[in-house]
């Protein structure tokens, strides 16, 4: 067939390869699923030390899933593959450290000195992690707004 009346012949432009929101997104779920491995595993260990009850992994997942949720909601449909890239997935582990962290708020206060040398060099962890996560971003040039 001959577009433009005949003059000139028809080209067959293949579709735009689009990576879409589907293979970024799953991706995604599956660095999430590292990440609450890490959390659980930072969770456990926090638990043991402070004799926390069991509403402290509710407390400690629910605030995982609340960050999970929001992460997905707020990834742009362009993000470029695969998933959310280096510089992130170490931000998402600092947040599975500090996450467990953060849900003590609303336990009783520690009495143990060893639970407060723990909960100091997760955060310490965590802050070292902050530095780690915008050198790669640069390197990588996965830096975002």
């Amino acid at each position: 067939m001959q577009a433009d009346g005949g003059r000139y012949p028809a080209i067959a432009v293949p579709p735009p390869v689009r990576q879409g929101i589907r293979p970024v997104r799953g991706r995604t779920l599956y660095d999430f699923g590292w990440g609450l491995l890490s959390l659980a595993a930072c969770a456990f260990v926090l638990s043991r030390l402070l004799a926390l009850p069991q509403q402290y992994f509710a407390d400690v997942l629910g605030l995982y899933l609340l960050l999970a949720a929001l992460v997905l909601w707020f990834l742009p449909a362009d993000q470029p593959p695969p998933g959310i890239g280096a510089a992130n997935r170490i931000t998402l582990l600092r947040a599975t450290l500090i996450l467990p962290v953060a849900a003590l708020t609303v336990q009783p206060a520690p009495d143990a000195p060893l639970a407060i040398w723990w909960i100091a060099g997760i955060c310490a962890v965590a802050l070292a992690l902050d530095g780690v996560d915008g050198a790669i971003a640069r390197r990588s040039g996965e830096e975002t707004r």
